[in-house]
This record gives C-alpha cells, structure tokens and sequence, in this order.
C-alpha cells in the first residue's frame, strides 16, 4: 500500500487519476450559455443632435452581431 492510499483511503485512486488529467465525469456548465445580447452607448452628455448620433447607431448592430456570431444559436435585439 502506497503513502497515498494509507492517507487518503479509497479515494486515492480517484485523485491520482484526477492528478493525472483523467477524468471522466461529465463536464455540467456553471450557467446556462447566454441566449441573447444587446448593445447599448451611454454619451457623457444629453444629445438631440441628430446627425452627431445617427453614425454612432449604426456601429451598434454590428457589434451586436458580431458577439452573436461568436456565440452560436444566440440572437441580438
């Protein structure tokens, strides 16, 4: 009998293996995978200029698209 199992018992197997890279429990995710995104811009100051936030829009869809893309079966709104 090793120093291993004398300390540990019958769960020394189990740690020499895990010790090893071997394990072979089913991998259960912390959280559900995110289903949806959104992207949002918050400016420094109120703005009503019109022509100052239509250019900023449009970047808006593309990075929410973009962090879809990477995230499949997800969708944007």
């Amino acid at each position: 009998m090793d120093l291993l199992s004398l300390l540990l018992g019958g769960q020394a197997p189990v740690l020499r293996q895990f010790a090893n890279g071997i394990d072979e429990r089913p991998l259960v995710p912390a959280r559900e995978p995110q289903k949806s995104f959104s992207q949002q811009e918050t400016f420094d100051e109120d703005v009503t200029d019109e022509e100052y936030v239509r250019p900023c829009c449009g970047e808006w869809p593309t990075a929410c698209l973009r962090r879809c893309a990477r995230n499949a079966g997800a969708c944007g709104r």
